[in-house]
């Protein structure tokens, strides 16, 4: 891998490198620890290397239901994953019993999402996450994204 990645990183001076999703970024087993955990590792030495941050978009596993709050404990295939990186963190949609208390209108519950700091070895953990709303944004042009 080295040389191959790393030579554009450093090029260019990159500063954040995202890899979304990590599942379709390397060709091992989602379930295999030892080979998540040497991935993982050699992601950590390309950052050293490259002086930049890697971060790293993974899914949770299915929930049991639509209202179900997901943790890191619930990231999908090997744990390793979630042992090897500095931080993680998880979005959960806006539950009915939130919405209720916060008096937002049901319908316009899933417009919000918490991010929570579910693993952190650089700074203090929170239980409690920071909510966040989807909006829209006009582009000028006659589109708009969410």
């Amino acid at each position: 891998m080295a040389g191959k990645i790393d030579d554009p990183i450093l090029a260019r001076a990159i500063d954040v490198w995202q890899i979304d999703p990590f599942i379709s970024s390397h060709q091992v087993g989602e379930n295999d620890n030892g080979a998540i955990d040497a991935v993982v590792k050699r992601l950590g030495i390309m950052a050293e290397r490259c002086n930049c941050a890697i971060e790293l978009v993974h899914h949770v596993r299915k929930p049991a239901n639509a209202d179900a709050v997901m943790t890191v404990d619930d990231a999908r295939g090997a744990s390793a994953l979630i042992g090897g990186v500095r931080s993680a963190r998880v979005l959960n949609s806006m539950t009915k019993d939130i919405a209720e208390i916060a008096k937002i209108d049901p319908h316009h519950r899933f417009s919000y999402f918490s991010v929570t700091n579910g693993k952190s070895n650089l700074g203090p953990r929170s239980d409690a996450g920071i909510w966040r709303k989807i909006v829209s944004v006009d582009l000028g042009n006659g589109e708009d994204v969410s």
